[in-house]
């Protein structure tokens, strides 16, 4: 994780971002929302997975093993709380 926020001023992905708000404008009625990871464990894993592949770009054809506790987790509706500094908090 630490890595990927040490590349965050990266050409690469400084360039994915200009690309992703120039995509984004395209589209008339959006929302922008933050998500935490303990909220979509599923794509928190994959993300995780794919800092550690040496390709672009992968297909599973099936889940990846890490992937399956969070998917039955997602598939039974369980639900995490996160919780917050005070800071963090509007009242």
């Amino acid at each position: 994780m630490f890595r990927v926020l040490k590349q965050l001023g990266s050409p690469i992905i400084t360039f994915t971002r200009q690309d992703c708000r120039c995509l984004a404008t395209r589209i008339p009625q959006k929302r922008f929302r933050h998500i935490y990871r303990e909220a979509n464990k599923c794509a928190d894993c994959l993300a995780s997975i794919g800092s550690l592949l040496d390709s672009d770009f992968a297909v599973f054809s099936s889940p990846p093993v890490d992937l399956l506790s969070f998917l039955e987790a997602d598939a039974t509706g369980l639900f995490v709380h996160r919780l917050c500094t005070e800071s963090l908090l509007v009242v």
